[in-house]
């Protein structure tokens, strides 16, 4: 298995990922996600790869996609006094899971967030995604603070 920083030639085989994770979001969160929100996945990815400040990461075994993971780095700026990570998402394809390399993906993203200066990483989770929230505290990661909602 290897993992490299994406490329815009990677879209293709990125994108059907990146539904899939979206597709997650609104099965689970349909008030908050919708499934349009697909529409423009392309164009996204586009100024992602291109934004000096992501680490976007492709794992791939035999040129087959099998996860990706999204890191920002972040400048200090408000409370926060250091340079930081934010994973934005890690997606591991269904048929690749339970195989190491969503561990790989995160290391290699903490790898490279050290290597770019910065002291924290930082992610969000869903609350209705119970594998990944044990994943991540296996990975050593630890609620920094907690971000709540109440229905109005």
């Amino acid at each position: 298995m290897t993992i490299r920083k994406m490329t815009l030639k990677d879209y293709p085989v990125v994108s059907g990922m990146m539904e899939a994770l979206h597709r997650l979001h609104v099965e689970n969160r349909p008030d908050l996600f919708t499934q349009a929100m697909c529409q423009n996945f392309q164009e996204k990815y586009e100024e992602m790869i291109q934004d000096d400040t992501c680490i976007p990461l492709l794992a791939e075994e035999n040129d087959l996609p099998l996860g990706f993971c999204i890191l920002y780095i972040q400048q200090p700026r408000g409370i926060i006094l250091q340079k930081s990570a934010h994973m934005d998402d890690l997606f591991v394809a269904e048929n690749a899971r339970r195989k190491g390399v969503a561990k790989k993906l995160y290391r290699e993203a903490q790898l490279r967030a050290r290597a770019a200066g910065a002291a924290h990483m930082t992610l969000k989770v869903w609350a209705f995604n119970e594998p990944a929230i044990a994943f991540y505290r296996s990975m050593g990661m630890k609620v920094r603070s907690y971000y709540l909602e109440k229905e109005l």
